[in-house]
C-alpha cells in the first residue's frame, strides 16, 4: 500500500524534478566542458601535504594559489588536487591551523600536471643524509595534545556544516575504547549509562551506553563508521539506538559530530550524528606500530589474588588487556592498517532501592480501618512508611575483542580505492543478587523516621522477605565491511560504495552450565526495620511465621525455593544493514560568467535496508519439577561467591546458585520441559512474544549545489533529499476470536439461533429456539443441526472442545498467533538544506545553516511503535454491540507512522587564534512536528482503513469498529540551546605556557511546552459525535544545563590531564498525590564526573601511564522532591548506587 497524498506528493515530485534537473545539469555540464575552449593555458598541480614534525600527512589543509581563488582541501590523507590553474610561474600556499603558513613555487607547464608534495614544520626537525625526516619521539609526545586539538579545529574550521571534531589522540587511553567516553566532552553531548532498549541484563549503570545530542535521546543518534551505517542488536528486543558496547575507537582516528547534516549525508538524526573515521595507511609518512598492554581494576575490588564472583568460580579482578596497531604505507599509492584489542574488565554495582509509602490506606485485616502509626497518625507525605527496601549486587566480568584491517590503493592519482573490514566480539558474565524485603504495615505497625515495625497479626499477613538471582550471560559480535571507489578528475568527482554490517547479540544460560535465574522466599509473620539512615535501614529483623522467632535472613538454610522450576532466558537478536550508493559531482569552473567564484553541482542515489530480527524462548521460559522430586535452598548454596555483603552496611549474606541449581538436575534429572498445562502455556507465550522481525528498506535521492563567493570568503552548500521506504515485518497477534466459530473472512459465525456466536471451549452460549425460548449450551458438539449449517457456512470446526488457552497450548496457539505479517510503504517528506560559512575575517568564521531531519518512530513499543510490544497486538469482537454501537475493537501498533519532523536553525561564531586555538558561540532551534500520539478512533475514519491494510486486515470486515493505535501528531514543540565552548594551547605565554592544554564547553537547552493536541470530532456508529483527544509522546527532558572542561601538561618525557563533565538536576518524572494534589518529582541531582591520566616516558619508544574514570566516583542516586515541601528530608531518598572508580595502567611502545 502506498501512502501518497497531500502535501507528500507535492514534496516527492518536487524532489523527483529537482534531481533530474542536477542529473540533466551534469550531462550538460559534461558536454559544454568538452566543447569549451580555455581562454588561457592550464594544467592541474597536485601533492600531498605533511606536518614534519610528528609525521603525519594532514586533512584539511587549505592549499591556494596566489593571486587567484583557486583553492582545494587534501582529504583525510592529506591529498590534493587544483585544476584549471594558470600555467608558467604560480605560488602555492598552503595553511593549517596552529602552523605557520608555507609558500612555495612551481612552474607549471601549458596542459601539464605538477606533482607538488608541500611539507610543513619542516625547519623543526632533522634529517638523514638522504632527506628522509628523522622523528623525534619526545617532540611528539610533547605537542601531542596541541597537535591532536589542531586537527580537531582544522576541520571544523573549513567545513561548511556545523559540526564538531575530536582526535582520538586528544585524551590518551580511553578505557574500554569506549566511544562514548570521549565525545562526552563535546559541547551539546550527554551520555546515557547502563541498560537500554528493554535489555535485562549485560550492562554496568557506569558504563556509557548510549549518545545524546542536543536532548535528543540516543535512539535518535545515528553512528557510522567513515559514514557508513553501523548495526546493533540488544538480546530481547528491537531498537534504534546502537549500542556503545559493541564500538572501539581503537582503531580510529577522529570521530565527528554532525550536527548539520548536508543533503548527501542520512537527515535521519534530530540531534546529530557520530561518525568514526577510521585510520589510514596514507595518514603517516612511514610505518608506524603502536603496542599497549595494560591492566583494568575497580577500586572496590583491587586484590592481585583470585577473589569470589562474579559467578561460580574465583577470579582475577584486575584483569589484562592489550591493543596494537600498525599503519604501513606500503609505497605513495598503496598502504594497509592492522589495528586490534582484546580486553578483560571488572566492574561491581550496588543498589538500594527504598520505597515509601505516602498516602493513607485502609487496613487489609477488616478492610475499614485506616493505618495509624503509634502516635495515631496515617502514613502521608509529612508521615511516610518505610514498606520495602530491595538491595541488589551486582558484580560483572566483560571480554571485548576487536579487529580491523584496511587497504587504500591509489591506482592513479586521480582514483583510490578503500576496502575496510572490521570484527568486534562481546562476552558479559554477571549475577545480579537481589534482597527484596516488605513489612507489612497494618493495624499493630508503627513506624517513624528511622524505624519501621511491622504488622505481627496472623490475618492477611503480607510481610515478605524473597531472594532472587539471575545470571545472564550476554554474548555478541558486529562484523562491517565497506568497499569504496572515488575519482577526482577534470572537474568530475564520483565515488561509489557499498557495505554490510551484521551484528548479532543473545542471552546464553544452560550452555554455560547456569539457569537464567531462581526465586526463594522466607516466610515471616513480621518484618521490621530500624536504624533507617537516608532510606537504608541499619537493621532488620524477621520473625518466622511457624516458630514466632526471629530467623536469620543471611543463612541460606532458612529460605525456601519459592518456585520449584528452573528458568531460562535464551534471547538472539540480529540486526543486518545493508547499504549501496553513487555520488556525482560536476564542478561548473568552466562557465566564463562565474569568474573568481566557483559552484558544484551534486547528485546521489543510495539504498538501505536494515533487518531486526529476534527470535528464542524468550525470558519467561521455565521448566517444571518432575512429579516425586523436590530440593531444598541448601542444596543450591552458592559456595563459590561467600564472605560477601550486599553493600550498604548489609551483613554478609549467602546466596543461591543457578550453577548449582543446573549441577543438581544433570546429576538428578530434577526438571522437564512441559507439553500442556499452564507452565507449557507460559512457555509457548514466551516463545511467541520473542519472534519478531522488521526489514525497513530506504530509498534516498538527492541533489545538491556547493559554492564559493567574493574570494572564497562566503561558501555554501544547500539542496534537498527524500527517503522513501518498505516496512515488512511480523509479530505476535492476539485473536481473541480463538474460541469462536468464524467465516471464512474471518467475521465471527452467527446464525438466527446463536446471535452472540458460536463457542468451542465448553463456554456458555445462547440458543434462542424456534419458539422464542432461550437455552444454554455449553458444548457445541451436541447440536447437530448447528455442526450442519457450519459446515455449509465453509466454517472449520474442531472434533472435540477446546480447552482453555491458559493450559492448553493447542489453545493457547489459536489465541496468540506468532509471525503474523505487516506490510507497508510509504513516502517521506523531502528535506531541504542550506549551510553557509563567511570569513568575516581570517580569524572570524560566520555560519548558518537551514536543514530538516527527521526522527524514526521506535521499532517495537505497545501501541507507539512500527511493531506492537508483546501483548499490545489484539483483535477483540464484542458479544454484543456496545452503547455506541461498535461491534469490537482492536489495539495494534501503526506500521504506517511517519518520522518525526525537525525544521532547525543553526548559527555559529568562532574565533581562530593565532596558538591553533577556538572560541566559538553556537545558537540553535528546532521545531518538532509529527511526534506519535495516542488515541482511539472508529471505522469511518481514513486512518482506520490505512493501519487494516498494513496489519493485513481488510477494513470493509471491521465495519463499526474501533482502533487503538497512534499516528502522527500536528502538534509542535519547540527546543533550543546555546553552546559556547574554548580551545587553547598556552604557548603565547612562552616558556612553561607551550606546554599546557585547555579546553571549556558550556550547554544550556531550553525545552518548550508542545502545543495542545487537537481533539478530534468522530462519529460513533449509533450516531453520536464524540471527542477524542490524543494523548502526544513529546521529547523527553534531559539535563539542560551540562559542560566539560580539561587541563593538559605535555612536556618530552611528562604529561598529565584532568577531565571532567558536569550536568545539572534532571527531572526524571512526576506524580500527583490525589489526596492533596501535591506534585512529588523524581530527580537525579546535578553531577560531576572527573578523569584523570598520566603518562611518563622512560625511554625513546616506551611510556608508563595510567588513567583513571570517574575518579572521585560521586554516588550517584535520584531523590523525591515535591513541590509542597511535605516529604521529610528522610524520605527523600528513591535509587542509589555505587560502582567504583576504574582505573588503568598499563605500557605503550611506539615504533
Amino acid at each position: 500500500m502506498h501512502t501518497k497524498t497531500g502535501p507528500r506528493a507535492g514534496y516527492t515530485h518536487s524532489l523527483s524534478q529537482l534531481t533530474k534537473l542536477a542529473f540533466s545539469t551534469i550531462v550538460v555540464a559534461a558536454a559544454v566542458a568538452a566543447n569549451a575552449a580555455p581562454a588561457t593555458a592550464t594544467g592541474t598541480i597536485q601533492g600531498r601535504v605533511l606536518d614534519a614534525e610528528n609525521g603525519l600527512y594532514l586533512p584539511n589543509a587549505h592549499v591556494t594559489i596566489k593571486g587567484t581563488s583557486l583553492e582545494a582541501y587534501t582529504d583525510n590523507s592529506g591529498f590534493y588536487t587544483i585544476n584549471n590553474v594558470p600555467s608558467g610561474a604560480d605560488k602555492i600556499e598552503v595553511t593549517y591551523t596552529g602552523i605557520k603558513t608555507l609558500t612555495t613555487e612551481v612552474d607549471l607547464a601549458p596542459g601539464g600536471t605538477a606533482n607538488v608534495d608541500l611539507t610543513m614544520n619542516a625547519n623543526k626537525v632533522k634529517r638523514s643524509s638522504n632527506g628522509t625526516i628523522m622523528l623525534d619521539p619526545y617532540t611528539v609526545a610533547a605537542n601531542r595534545f596541541k597537535n591532536a586539538a589542531q586537527i580537531a579545529i582544522n576541520e571544523e574550521k573549513n567545513s561548511i556544516n556545523i559540526k564538531d571534531v575530536i582526535s582520538v589522540k586528544s585524551f590518551g587511553v580511553i578505557p574500554s575504547g569506549n566511544v562514548g567516553e570521549l565525545v562526552k566532552f563535546i559541547p551539546g553531548v550527554q551520555i546515557d549509562y547502563g541498560a537500554y532498549g528493554g535489555a535485562q541484563a549485560g550492562y554496568s549503570d557506569n558504563t556509557a551506553s548510549g549518545v545524546s545530542i542536543r536532548g535528543f535521546g540516543p535512539e535518535d543518534t545515528a553512528i557510522t563508521i567513515d559514514g557508513m551505517p553501523v548495526s546493533n542488536a540488544t538480546p530481547g528486543s528491537l531498537t534504534n539506538q546502537v549500542g556503545l558496547d559493541m564500538l572501539s575507537i581503537n582503531n580510529a582516528s577522529r570521530v565527528e559530530v554532525i550536527k548539520e547534516a548536508t543533503p548527501d549525508m542520512p537527515n535521519n538524526s534530530i540531534g546529530g550524528q557520530i561518525n568514526l573515521v577510521t585510520k589510514s595507511a596514507f595518514e603517516y609518512a612511514k610505518p608506524t606500530y603502536n603496542y599497549q598492554v595494560l591492566f583494568n581494576f575497580n577500586s572496590l575490588d583491587r586484590s592481585l589474588s583470585k577473589t569470589v564472583g562474579p559467578v561460580n568460580r574465583k577470579t582475577y579482578k584486575v584483569t589484562p588487556g592489550l591493543t596494537f596497531s600498525l599503519a604501513y604505507p606500503v609505497t605513495k599509492t598503496f598502504g594497509f592498517t592492522v589495528t586490534g584489542s582484546a580486553q578483560r574488565e571488572f566492574d561491581h554495582t550496588y543498589r538500594a532501592q527504598p520505597q515509601w509509602t505516602y498516602e493513607p490506606y485502609k487496613s487489609k485485616i477488616d478492610n475499614r480501618t485506616i493505618v495509624l502509626d503509634q502516635n495515631g497518625n496515617p502514613a502521608s507525605e509529612s508521615n511516610p512508611v518505610l514498606n520495602r527496601f530491595e538491595i541488589t549486587d551486582t558484580p560483572r566480568m566483560v571480554d571485548t575483542t576487536s579487529g580491523n584491517v584496511k587497504f587504500d590503493w591509489k591506482p592513479s592519482p586521480s582514483q583510490q580505492i578503500t576496502a575496510n573490514f572490521q570484527y568486534s566480539t562481546y562476552n558479559s558474565t554477571e549475577a545480579q543478587r537481589r534482597l527484596d524485603i516488605r513489612p507489612w504495615a497494618d493495624i499493630g505497625s508503627s513506624w517513624g523516621a528511622d524505624y519501621t515495625t511491622g504488622s505481627n497479626t496472623t490475618k492477611n499477613n503480607k510481610s515478605t522477605v524473597d531472594m532472587t538471582v539471575t545470571t545472564l550471560d550476554k554474548i555478541g559480535s558486529t562484523k562491517n565491511g565497506y568497499l569504496r571507489y572515488n575519482l577526482d578528475k577534470s572537474g568530475w568527482k564520483i565515488d561509489a560504495s557499498g557495505s554490510i554490517s551484521i551484528s548479532n547479540g543473545r542471552y546464553a544460560d544452560q550452555e554455560n552450565g547456569h539457569y537464567s535465574g531462581m526465586d526463594l522466599q522466607m516466610t515471616p509473620i513480621q518484618v521490621s526495620f530500624a536504624n533507617i539512615k537516608n532510606g537504608i535501614p541499619g537493621l532488620v529483623s524477621v520473625i518466622d511465621k511457624a516458630t514466632g522467632q526471629p530467623i536469620d535472613f543471611t543463612q541460606l538454610q532458612n529460605w525456601k525455593v519459592s518456585n520449584l522450576y528452573a528458568q531460562s532466558g535464551d534471547a538472539n537478536n540480529r540486526n543486518t544493514i545493508g547499504l549501496y550508493q553513487v555520488n556525482i559531482a560536476r564542478s561548473l569552473d568552466f562557465l566564463p560568467f562565474l569568474g573568481s567564484n566557483s559552484l558544484t553541482i551534486k547528485t546521489g542515489f543510495r539504498r538501505d535496508t536494515n533487518k531486526d530480527e529476534k527470535w528464542g524462548l524468550g525470558s519467561g521460559f521455565k521448566q517444571d519439577l518432575n512429579p516425586g522430586l523436590t530440593f531444598n535452598a541448601t542444596d543450591v548454596l552458592d559456595t563459590s561467591y561467600v564472605g560477601q555483603s550486599p553493600g550498604y552496611g548489609f551483613p554478609v549474606q549467602q546466596w543461591a546458585s543457578t550453577y548449582k541449581l543446573y549441577e543438581l538436575n544433570q546429576a538428578q534429572n530434577l526438571f522437564y520441559t512441559p507439553t500442556d498445562g499452564g507452565d507449557a502455556v507460559g512457555n509457548y507465550n514466551s516463545w511467541a512474544y520473542q519472534q519478531k522481525s522488521l526489514t525497513i528498506t530506504k530509498d534516498a535521492y538527492y541533489a545538491m549545489l556547493t559554492g564559493s563567493f567574493f574570494h572564497n570568503r562566503l561558501t555554501f552548500v544547500g539542496g534537498a533529499r527524500i527517503e522513501n521506504q518498505k516496512r515488512e515485518g511480523r509479530g505476535p497477534f492476539t485473536n481473541s476470536n480463538w474460541n469462536y466459530a468464524v467465516n471464512p473472512d474471518g467475521t465471527r459465525y452467527r446464525d438466527q439461533f446463536y446471535q452472540t456466536g458460536v463457542t468451542f471451549d465448553g463456554s456458555k452460549m445462547t440458543r434462542t429456539n424456534a419458539d422464542g425460548s432461550t437455552t444454554t449450551i455449553t458444548n457445541f458438539l451436541s447440536d447437530p443441526a448447528l455442526l450442519a449449517r457450519m459446515s455449509a457456512a465453509g466454517v472449520v470446526f474442531p472434533s472435540q472442545l477446546l480447552g482453555s488457552k491458559n493450559t492448553s497450548v493447542a489453545s493457547a496457539q489459536r489465541y496468540l498467533i506468532a509471525n503474523h505479517p505487516i506490510n507497508l510503504s510509504a513516502h517521506g517528506k523531502a528535506s531541504p538544506s542550506l549551510s553557509t560559512a563567511f570569513k568575516l575575517t581570517n580569524k572570524i568564521r560566520l555560519q548558518l545553516a537551514w536543514s530538516r531531519s527527521f526522527g524514526l518512530p521506535n521499532l517495537e513499543d505497545s501501541n507507539q511503535g512500527i511493531l506492537s510490544g508483546n501483548g499490545a497486538f489484539t483483535v477483540n469482537e464484542y458479544n454484543v454491540a456496545a452503547a455506541d454501537g461498535t461491534l469490537g475493537q482492536i489495539k495494534v501498533a501503526n506500521p504506517a507512522l511517519q518520522p518525526e519532523v525537525s525544521d532547525n536553525w543553526d548559527f555559529q561564531t568562532s574565533y581562530y587564534t593565532d596558538n591553533g586555538g577556538k572560541l566559538s558561540i553556537d545558537y540553535y532551534t528546532k521545531s518538532v512536528t509529527n511526534q506519535v500520539e495516542s488515541f482511539t478512533t472508529y471505522s469511518n475514519d481514513p486512518m482506520f482503513a490505512t493501519i487494516m491494510n498494513a496489519i493485513g486486515l481488510d477494513p470493509t470486515a471491521y465495519q463499526d469498529w474501533t482502533v487503538v493505535t497512534s499516528a502522527n501528531s500536528p502538534t509542535k514543540q519547540k527546543t533550543s540551546g546555546v553552546e559556547a565552548s574554548a580551545q587553547q594551547n598556552f604557548s603565547f605565554l612562552g616558556g612553561w605556557g607551550r606546554h599546557f592544554q585547555a579546553f571549556a564547553s558550556y550547554t544550556v537547552n531550553s525545552l518548550g511546552t508542545p502545543s495542545a493536541p487537537t481533539p478530534q470530532v468522530v462519529t460513533t456508529p449509533d450516531g453520536t459525535k464524540v471527542t477524542i483527544t490524543p494523548s502526544v509522546s513529546t521529547i523527553t527532558l534531559r539535563a539542560n544545563h551540562f559542560g566539560s572542561a580539561g587541563l593538559q601538561f605535555a612536556t618530552d618525557h611528562f604529561s598529565a590531564q584532568i577531565r571532567g563533565t558536569y550536568r545539572n538536576r534532571n527531572e526524571i518524572q512526576r506524580a500527583t498525590d490525589p489526596t492533596n494534589g501535591d506534585v512529588i518529582r523524581q530527580i537525579q541531582p546535578a553531577e560531576t564526573r572527573i578523569d584523570v591520566e598520566a603518562e611518563y616516558r622512560f625511554k625513546k619508544h616506551y611510556t608508563v601511564f595510567i588513567s583513571g574514570r570517574d575518579v572521585f566516583n560521586a554516588e550517584r542516586k535520584i531523590v523525591l522532591q515535591d513541590d509542597l515541601n511535605l516529604l521529610p528530608a528522610y524520605a527523600k531518598t528513591y535509587d542509589l548506587r555505587r560502582f567504583g572508580v576504574t582505573w588503568t595502567v598499563g605500557l605503550n611502545a611506539t615504533f
